[in-house]
């Protein structure tokens, strides 16, 4: 299993499906107590976690595109 840090605020895990299933096991049997610093969000692979992050970065830039006013001169324009 690999921990990739993002930043300084959120860990995040990569672990197999398998890992992260008796990973997830242990701890709800009680043999295993994750630290305090050990990731909270786990993938199953980077190019998981990449797809995730592009798609956000996707539905934020629709969101910016959809909100975004446009700026009018309306300098030396004739009042209506």
């Amino acid at each position: 299993m690999n921990t990739l840090k993002v930043g300084n605020t959120l860990k995040v895990g990569i672990a197999t499906y398998d890992q992260f299933k008796a990973r997830t096991i242990a701890i709800a049997k009680g043999e295993y107590k994750p630290r305090p610093d050990e990731p909270k969000i786990w993938f199953t692979s980077l190019e998981s976690f990449a797809k995730l992050l592009s798609t956000r970065k996707r539905a934020a830039e629709s969101i910016t595109e959809a909100t975004a006013q446009p700026i009018r001169n309306t300098e030396n324009r004739p009042q209506e």
